[in-house]
């Protein structure tokens, strides 16, 4: 259906989503009181009991609101209104991450304060699921039909690898257009390349280097690091030396152990890892006070060294020669998130998002050379090319139009961000909302919370998403 036509629906929308606002709210509490950080696989159950039950939750939503549902072995779920072809997607995810520190409520409380539901998943991806499914509904409830077929599709992976995704695109045909609401508004047509390496180094074991660590939590900036270290009266006073001349105070402590070691602390500034810059990385610091040391032993000198040079505070990979930026605007971003030291090899965990449009090859050839010189290796752990979906597609003019109109933002533009969401996994779709512009972006963090009214908002673009893109 076209623009002019869907205008004529729009007091019934405005009415049925006001009608939608209690249940909605109460649906969004209920899913939220699901634990489903990922757990060990079980038997049926590949993600572990959370995000199945959670899955299991929102396809009874959809059946209690008149949709058929079909669940792909826990994997991932659907909802279809319709049949046939061509198939119109929308994709969202019922799995989150952990719940972290620094709450101020119970993350699975869904507690409703000043028009803001607060609990983990509320705005990552929880909220935005159950908006799109009434969305859904109140296309059903206009009387309206499908050209084809409009499908709901639920993961129970997208945090940790989107393998539900794979398995659906072994069962399911690819739709013709998708679109995921699981980013900022306007149209999210970028979507940079995720990179995760290990580098190895093999190092004799030492009696003065005991161990060394330091570990951010997944995908962010790690603000501890640590090196147990045993030392000679005169290499203590140096080193003591060169903690009292750092620029900063209170950013080492020297802790004596038991066995006669110390334990050299470093203290850094977490942030995510696709903003580093925000961050102050303390495997940097550490190493970099470790190479102005001249006691270390030769190996472990040439690995603080060759850290120093390659990587240390650079974030932007042009150390590495691999810095990059594309025609969009998009710029590399590299993140050390762990070290650690055991069994005679040293393991560096980096975390990479690229540019939409890099040439991921020279990305891979600048560690193959680093590795060359230095006699590290490196592995690829994780990779998750780049996505890009033409910005004059009718998919992405369609849905601009929709968000132009529906905001008066007339000079909005698509964009590309560092995240990642279901959009890349499928060949037509893009992300779209539901954070308008000017909200905090509160995913992944403490007291992550969503407001109603924007969502409700949200609800109104995807109900006309829906019917001029499927009906």
């Amino acid at each position: 259906m076209d623009k002019k036509d869907s205008l004529a629906y729009f007091s019934q929308i405005d009415a049925l989503i006001e009608q939608c606002r209690a249940p909605l709210v109460k649906k969004i509490q209920a899913l939220v009181a699901i634990d489903s950080v990922e757990s060990a696989s079980l038997p049926g159950m590949p993600f572990g009991a959370g995000p199945a039950k959670a899955l299991e939750q929102i396809l009874a939503d959809c059946r209690e609101l008149g949709f058929a549902t079909e669940n792909l072995d826990n994997y991932v779920g659907f909802a279809d209104y319709g049949e046939g072809e061509p198939t119109l997607a929308v994709l969202s995810h019922v799995d989150t991450v952990p719940f972290g520190s620094g709450w101020t409520c119970d993350p699975l409380s869904g507690l409703v304060k000043e028009g803001r539901i607060y609990g983990r998943g509320t705005y990552d991806d929880k909220g935005p699921a159950l908006t799109s499914l009434f969305a859904l509904w109140i296309v059903k409830q206009l009387g309206l039909r499908p050209r084809g077929k409009i499908r709901l599709i639920f993961g129970a992976n997208e945090e940790t690898g989107m393998q539900d995704m794979v398995w659906y695109l072994k069962h399911q045909p690819q739709p013709d257009m998708a679109f995921s609401p699981d980013a900022p508004f306007p149209v999210i047509n970028g979507e940079k390349g995720i990179l995760d390496i290990t580098l190895s180094c093999q190092i004799p074991e030492s009696d003065m280097v005991l161990s060394i660590m330091g570990k951010g939590l997944a995908k962010h900036v790690p603000d501890a690091a640590a090196a147990r270290l045993q030392l000679t009266d005169s290499q203590q006073e140096a080193l003591r030396a060169a903690i009292q001349a750092w620029p900063e105070a209170d950013v080492f402590t020297l802790l004596p152990q038991e066995d006669g070691s110390l334990l050299l602390q470093a203290r850094g500034i977490s942030s995510p890892a696709t903003s580093p810059e925000k961050g102050s990385n303390a495997i940097s610091i550490l190493l970099d006070l470790l190479g102005r040391m001249d006691f270390l032993p030769a190996q472990w000198e040439d690995f603080v060294q060759a850290y120093n040079r390659y990587l240390g505070y650079d974030y932007t990979g042009e150390a590495l020669g691999c810095a990059s930026e594309d025609a969009l605007g998009a710029t590399l971003t590299l993140n050390v998130g762990e070290l650690h030291y055991e069994d005679g090899v040293a393991k560096l965990m980096l975390h990479i998002r690229y540019p939409v449009l890099a040439d991921f090859s020279r990305i891979e050839g600048a560690f193959a050379a680093m590795c060359g010189e230095t006699g590290w290796s490196y592995a690829i752990t994780r990779h998750m090319p780049a996505h890009y979906y033409p910005a004059d597609s009718p998919l992405v003019t369609t849905l601009m139009n929709i968000f132009q109109e529906e905001t008066g933002l007339l000079e909005a533009e698509p964009k590309w961000m560092s995240g990642g969401t279901y959009a890349r996994t499928l060949k037509n779709a893009v992300a779209f909302g539901p954070l308008f512009p000017g909200e905090p972006q509160r995913a992944h963090g403490p007291d992550e919370y969503v407001t109603i009214d924007s969502l409700l908002k949200a609800m109104r673009i995807y109900v006309r998403a829906l019917i001029e893109l499927g009906c």
